[in-house]
């Protein structure tokens, strides 16, 4: 949005100034800048931030994570000199992102670990119609795989081994999820859990304070843990 649809909305927007502490006994957000903001109710909308690999450093030109603008910017632009893609994760990102290449006309490998597609989001019936959907339209996708052995030559990873079979990489993506971002919650003595640990009215133990989405783990229906449902739906809902 522009800044004047905030301000018309009544909304006072902080940009480039991030939260650093929360002050729960006095009811104060401090920002980075110094400034306090004094809050009756709080919510928390940290996100998430995408999973890596610690054997892959985040400078390899080659090697994709999917979770802000710049991402996406540095996703598009490799994906134009590419010729074959390879993905690991078959979640939301790793899905959406094999589909948009495949329409791109690029040779494309999706790399799971899991059984199936979506074990987290979706029925076994829906994962087996996304999968087989996938693979009419030429996508390579693998189910219960092993990866690992990567080899980098300078600032690019060439080869992974997948099951024990090495395999030439030109652009990896890797969807292998993300991971909450609690340390405000956490450094305020908020419980986290898969996320802050929040009620099935996303409140934490704290009743000023509130968290949702990304962040948020909440109460799995039946199953007595916390869930962390991180797609574009839940954030809508």
């Amino acid at each position: 949005r522009a800044e004047a649809w905030y301000a018309a909305a009544g909304i006072t927007l902080h940009a480039c100034d991030p939260a650093v502490a929360i002050d729960r006994a006095r009811g104060v957000l401090r920002l980075q800048s110094g400034r306090e903001l004094p809050y009756g109710k709080l919510v928390l909308a940290t996100g998430s931030r995408a999973r890596r690999l610690p054997q892959l450093a985040e400078t390899l030109d080659n090697v994709v994570a999917l979770r802000s603008s710049a991402d996406a910017q540095r996703l598009r632009e490799r994906l134009v000199a590419a010729t074959g893609v390879t993905v690991l994760g078959g979640g939301f990102i790793g899905l959406e992102v094999a589909a948009t290449a495949c329409g791109l006309g690029k040779t494309v490998t999706v790399l799971e670990s899991a059984p199936r597609l979506l074990t987290r989001s979706v029925s076994p019936e829906l994962a087996e119609h996304v999968l087989q959907t996938h693979r009419a339209n030429g996508i390579d996708l693998r189910l219960g795989v092993t990866v690992g052995g990567f080899e980098i030559e300078g600032d690019r990873l060439v080869a992974l081994t997948v099951d024990g079979q090495r395999e030439s990489v030109d652009l990896l993506v890797l969807g292998i999820g993300a991971t909450p971002e609690c340390r405000l919650a956490a450094e305020a003595g908020l419980a986290c859990d898969n996320g802050v640990v929040v009620d099935t009215c996303l409140r934490t133990a704290d009743p000023a304070i509130l968290a949702i989405v990304n962040c948020a783990g909440f109460p799995a229906a039946g199953s007595g843990r916390q869930l962390r449902l991180g797609s574009g739906q839940n954030s809508k809902d």
